[in-house]
């Protein structure tokens, strides 16, 4: 009890002697002065801090891409793979076409040209849409997490074979992406 009454008593000591050397207006002064600066140091850490980025780099030289990809997921379901192909190949903001197959057997030359046609069959605005398989030797979920080699847009839309958005629904969230590119935006099941 001692050491801290000791302790409390220094400290008003050296606060009245600094108040009587520099004078209340002056330390009010001085404390505004290392708030302001605290604040600018914060201020310009913020951004950072935050993980949000700097859209002004120069890194980013090219300029968005329009559209965006479509990366299905399916397993041994050829006939929801048609469906959903034949579906999405309508949707305005479609670029390009992934699959991710994990079959133990590539996909048959039947399948490749039945997609192939379907997605050309309702071509709009002269868009080469070419479905592309990434095939794999095993099966697993985390295959629609792998790197998309020649990938041309900066959106990916990612669904499974066996569900089906109307267009507007995707041409909706697309449009909400675009408004902030940097995040991921999706749909919860109600």
């Amino acid at each position: 009890m001692r050491g801290g009454l000791l302790s409390c008593r220094t400290a008003q000591r050296f606060r009245k002697a600094v108040i009587s050397a520099v004078g209340p207006v002056k330390i009010k002064l001085l404390l505004c002065c290392c708030m302001i600066f605290a604040l600018i140091v914060f201020g310009s850490r913020m951004a950072s801090f935050m993980g949000w980025k700097d859209h002004t780099d120069l890194d980013r030289v090219s300029a968005p891409r329009k559209g965006y990809a479509l990366l299905i997921n399916t397993w041994k379901r050829h006939d929801l793979l048609k469906q959903s192909i034949s579906h999405y190949k309508s949707c305005r903001g479609l670029d390009s076409i992934h699959i991710v197959w994990s079959e133990p057997e590539p996909p048959s030359d039947n399948l490749v040209k039945f997609l192939n046609h379907a997605v050309h069959s309702n071509a709009r605005d002269g868009r080469q849409i070419e479905p592309k398989f990434d095939i794999n030797k095993e099966d697993s979920l985390n295959y629609r997490f792998k790197e998309i080699k020649d990938l041309k847009t900066d959106a990916v839309f990612s669904i499974d074979d066996d569900i089906i958005f109307p267009c507007s629904s995707v041409e909706f969230t697309f449009s909400v992406w675009q408004s902030a590119p940097d995040t991921m935006v999706g749909w919860v099941p109600i």
